[in-house]
């Protein structure tokens, strides 16, 4: 799901390109620095990401804490399904720093992933699978797009790849 290419710092300013993947999440994934030659006191950095999660790369960044990128590849390895499909639709619509996406994971209930891609599906699911009352002989004249828009412009949300996502 997240693997890094850790390199030695000081080796690539010389010229040289010594560093290896490190798939994520690992049970130590400071042993790969030995590896590579950084020893204490020494820099590692990671030019290449690579996740099946879309956007999650640009997260990262080239000077990350490994311990860190440990922890959210565990985080993100225990993620539901639906919060996984959550987790990618949030991360079309925005970026963020390492330490920052750790606390959304956390909070990732407080948003909601709706199964609808355009105005119309949004009005449908509002109607239907949330409850609106309207009477059996409307329901032709219905018009769930413009429903669907106006939830869209009201709420705080946006159509995803993954769905409408509206955030808590």
């Amino acid at each position: 799901m997240l693997s890094v290419y850790v390199a030695n710092l000081s080796q690539y300013n010389s010229g040289h390109m010594d560093g290896h993947w490190l798939k994520l999440p690992a049970s130590d994934p400071y042993e790969i620095l030995p590896q590579i030659g950084v020893s204490e006191g020494q820099e590692y950095f990671c030019p290449d990401c690579e996740s099946d999660i879309e956007g999650l790369a640009s997260c990262i960044g080239e000077y990350p804490c490994l311990h860190t990128l440990n922890e959210l590849a565990t985080a993100i390895e225990q993620l539901e399904p639906y919060q996984l499909d959550t987790l990618k639709a949030l991360l079309c619509v925005e970026r963020f720093y390492l330490p920052e996406l750790l606390e959304r994971l956390e909070e990732l209930d407080e948003y909601q992933l709706i199964p609808a891609f355009t105005d119309e599906e949004l009005g449908h699911y509002y109607a239907e699978e949330l409850g609106t009352e309207i009477p059996t002989f409307c329901a032709p004249y219905f018009d769930y797009e413009a429903y669907g828009s106006d939830i869209s412009i009201d709420s705080f949300g946006c159509f995803t790849k993954y769905g409408f996502l509206l955030m808590g």
